[in-house]
């Protein structure tokens, strides 16, 4: 098992990171103080290439972060199983970065999944009606 970091997270957990410790100190980027200025700098550069893309503030009390439409892969839900593939991809990449909250993506992940068994459902169904009509056409023509 990799090496994390030794500092505990503001909830009183652990941290998790395993890469990018400082072999000094064996702490992550943004839990060591010798790399102040280079995690402020890394968070400045992230919160550039992310502007117009990230998740809103929960409003109202809300506990959940709301992405704007044009946010989401092809800004359109997912319709098929590429779109499913990417938005899984999409997620994860929002889980690690802070995008979206967890019970989010909890959320999202249960829908591409329910998405995913019913393409695969209506895939089978469609293919089972075509060997059901083959086989009853095989029947006629055989006279059985």
């Amino acid at each position: 098992m990799s090496e994390r970091c030794r500092a505990t997270r503001h909830d009183g957990q652990p941290c998790l990171v395993t890469w990018g410790l400082a072999p000094e100190t064996r702490l992550c980027l943004a839990h060591d103080p010798l790399r102040k200025e280079l995690a402020a700098a890394a968070r400045r550069a992230g919160g550039i290439t992310t502007t117009g893309a990230v998740a809103a503030p929960p409003r109202d009390g809300a506990k959940y972060r709301v992405v704007p439409p044009h946010a989401v892969p092809r800004g359109r839900p997912p319709k098929t199983l590429d779109d499913c593939i990417r938005w899984a991809s999409w997620l994860a990449f929002a889980a690690v970065t802070g995008l979206i909250d967890g019970i989010s993506i909890r959320e999202a992940n249960r829908s591409l999944q329910t998405l995913k068994d019913s393409i695969h459902k209506k895939d089978l169904l469609d293919r089972i009606r075509r060997l059901e009509k083959l086989v009853s056409q095989y029947e006629r023509e055989r006279g059985v």
